[in-house]
């Protein structure tokens, strides 16, 4: 290959990445990152000024992410997950159950099963005591790339979120 040609195919390959890279650095679209620091899993509806809606659960400690598509604004509402609460009653309806049999367990199991009962027993209590139905909150994204909302709970036992 003669130089020419390898500055060329380097000119070229250089140029190929740099504009891979281009459009994957300008491809990102704005997101709205949401945290829920509060001790119950809570669903999510994040509204977009630009249509459209989407829906998110989020176990206690955990953050989810919405993409915004070209909207820069949003509401977002947060309400207890009441699918989560059927599904823990569900649960511990079924663990109770085992116990009614306890010749066919060893206590070792039945020691693990009365255990598990009481902790979704302490995560149904926490999810009871959540006062209120839900709370929203409005943001914008201004020059930011990402949005962020805080779902916590307040001094009084309710929901609380924050839209910055």
């Amino acid at each position: 290959m003669t130089r020419k040609a390898l500055l060329a195919a380097l000119l070229l390959g250089m140029c190929l990445l740099l504009a891979g890279c281009e459009a994957f650095l300008f491809s990102f679209e704005p997101l709205l990152s949401i945290q829920n620091s509060s001790d119950v899993s809570v669903r999510v509806q994040a509204s977009l000024n630009k249509g459209g809606s989407q829906f998110v659960t989020i176990a206690p400690g955990e953050r989810a992410g919405v993409e915004l598509g070209q909207s820069d604004r949003w509401t977002v509402v947060v309400i207890r997950d009441q699918q989560w609460l059927e599904t823990a009653k569900g649960t511990r309806k079924v663990l109770a159950e085992l116990l009614t049999q306890p010749d066919k367990m060893t206590p070792e199991q039945i020691r693990d099963v009365v255990q598990r009962i009481k902790n979704i027993q302490d995560q149904i209590d926490k999810f009871d005591a959540v006062k209120g139905s839900g709370t929203a909150c409005s943001g914008s994204l201004g020059n930011e790339l990402v949005g962020h909302v805080t779902v916590s709970k307040g001094s009084g036992g309710q929901l609380a979120i924050a839209c910055n």
